[in-house]
């Protein structure tokens, strides 16, 4: 049981890395492609930083369905079929994970960036803090109050034992 709890911790700081450098480089290589930046612009940073931490307030909701799929699945002995069914869950997790995280994040995005009359583009080229900062505080808020409804939806892919009822 303790080998278990080493496995999932590796696993959750391996997935929670890789994913945070994937969502990074997607959303930077997007934003390249949109506006110039040079690179000691605190303002992107300031707003790379929003991503960052909404990514990683997400991609950590998954992280519980996965240890309990992992968990449930490994019940008795272990063997090579379980391992790979347990690598199967976790899989889907994190495509789940990487998945709304880039579609909350573009959303987000996307929408304060047409709701307003100001062009953030322009406005984080130019080093606008204030832009910065409200952007970034608005990706992490939504990312808080979609993090557990994306944790819910995983939990619905874990195969929790049938449970008797009495009606």
């Amino acid at each position: 049981m303790k080998s278990i709890v080493i496995i999932q911790t590796a696993l959750a700081f391996f997935l929670g890395i890789s994913s945070l450098i994937l969502v990074y480089k997607l959303i930077n290589r997007y934003i390249s492609s949109k506006v110039s930046l040079e690179s000691n612009n605190q303002s992107f940073g300031i707003f790379q930083a929003g991503l960052i931490i909404s990514t990683a307030l997400i991609l950590s909701s998954v992280i519980n369905p996965a240890i309990n799929a992992i968990r449930i699945v490994s019940v008795g002995s272990f063997d090579l079929m379980l391992a790979m069914k347990s690598m199967a869950y976790v899989l889907i997790f994190f495509a789940i994970g990487v998945l709304f995280t880039l579609i909350i994040v573009g959303s987000g995005v996307f929408a304060l960036f047409r709701m307003t009359s100001v062009d953030e583009w322009v406005e984080l080229s130019n080093d606008n803090k204030a832009i910065a900062f409200i952007s970034a505080a608005i990706l992490i808020g939504l990312a808080l109050i979609m993090d557990q409804y994306i944790g819910h939806l995983c939990e619905i892919i874990v195969p929790y034992p049938k449970v008797f009822q009495i009606n």
